[in-house]
């Protein structure tokens, strides 16, 4: 009579460690700009992506804890040999775009069009959305604003992360406690979050006296963020005005922060034809997917 083999069962460790190789040979490159390089990532796994959430939730009113954690995030996934807190916010962001196309943009999506109502479905061009933050400019822009007394010499580009996370570690340190509430707080406030990320964006000021001659240079790159939020402290509210084309907030706003944004696809109906702005592609997709 024929024997039966029995078949081997393989034990639970290694069933794990199977799964383990398999989602860690993954890889997703992402082309890094600040330093014309390609940068190798590997997928963010469930039990990371949960942390992730918890760390978020937890901090919801802690913008620099969440934002630290997300860059850990990154760093952890990331394959190649670099120093992760040198690459520039728009790195970050560009990184972020390429890890969600696992979670949520290899896929079709419901579209409604916001004129029309027509319900439709697309899918994110990724390669069009990466050749756009290839083709943002990341060279240093001088903005010059005078006053009665003074020219302001404004060197801004995108931040590091590093530089990102202290500017926020600093903000959120100073805003917390009693004066939370405070309308100038970082805490549930969107416009201290906001104008906490616009200083990041600035690399040195230079001060001409009109009247008094001579020059005052503060090179923010190598000053810690308690004394460059000094610094930013004195001048003159009107030179960052806000609500001014001129100012320089909204100059950081259309050179920097606004062209990151621009690079995700929008959207047009092909119905009504309708152009508005894409619901999918940004990076809230892979903070709330």
């Amino acid at each position: 009579m024929e024997q039966i083999k029995s078949q081997t069962i393989k034990p639970e460790n290694d069933i794990v460690s199977l799964f383990k190789d398999e989602f860690t040979s993954t890889v997703i490159p992402v082309y890094i700009k600040s330093i014309d390089k390609e940068l190798n990532f590997r997928e963010v796994s469930v039990s990371e992506y949960k942390k992730f959430a918890k760390v978020a939730i937890d901090n919801a009113n802690n913008p620099a804890t969440i934002y630290r954690a997300m860059s850990g995030l990154i760093e952890n996934v990331m394959l190649s040999e670099a120093d992760f807190n040198s690459l520039t916010e728009l790195d970050r962001i560009h990184i972020l775009f390429n890890l969600s196309q696992t979670i949520v943009l290899d896929q079709n999506h419901a579209i409604t069009c916001p004129n029309c109502k027509l319900e439709y479905k697309m899918q994110p061009d990724i390669a069009k959305i990466n050749t756009e933050f290839d083709n943002i400019d990341m060279t240093d822009k001088v903005y010059t604003i005078e006053d009665a007394n003074r020219i302001y010499i404004f060197t801004v580009n995108f931040p590091t992360i590093r530089r990102m996370i202290d500017t926020l570690d600093y903000f959120q340190k100073t805003n917390n406690g009693p004066s939370s509430d405070d309308e100038n707080s970082i805490n549930g406030n969107t416009l201290g979050i906001a104008m906490a990320y616009i200083h990041a964006y600035i690399k040195s000021i230079t001060i001409e006296r009109k009247n008094k001659g001579g020059n005052i240079t503060a090179d923010f790159t190598k000053m810690s963020a308690d004394k460059i939020e000094e610094i930013i402290g004195v001048i003159p509210q009107s030179i960052f005005n806000s609500a001014s084309e001129t100012g320089l907030v909204a100059k950081i706003n259309s050179d920097f922060i606004d062209k990151a944004n621009s690079v995700f696809q929008k959207e047009k109906c092909p119905s009504c034809g309708k152009e508005f702005p894409g619901v999918i592609g940004s990076i809230s997709d892979f903070l709330f997917s």
